[in-house]
């Protein structure tokens, strides 16, 4: 498995990171071996993704008003779903 790849599966698999995976994804981070746009997308798509298992209508501007100002590169793809839905709440 490619370490993107791997990287994408931790972060749309684990409800969160350990302080040495954060370590590890930030020192990939640190040394251009990923992006944090690629992070990103990983998180968009898993909001999508669910957005759509749920049968849940939505707004493509809300979403990238959240992913373009509020996404956290330190959360994981669930954590960063939660925070969302306390978006769209708001």
């Amino acid at each position: 498995m490619s370490t993107i790849n791997k990287i994408e599966s931790w972060y749309n698999t684990k409800e969160t990171f350990t302080t040495k995976e954060s370590g590890y994804i930030n020192s990939l981070i640190d040394s251009y071996e990923i992006e944090t746009d690629e992070i990103n997308q990983f998180i968009k798509n898993y909001i999508y993704n669910k957005l759509e298992r749920l049968s849940t209508e939505y707004d493509n501007q809300t979403i990238w008003s959240f992913t373009d100002e509020h996404i956290n590169n330190a959360l994981t793809s669930k954590e960063n779903y939660k925070e969302f839905l306390n978006f769209i709440k708001q």
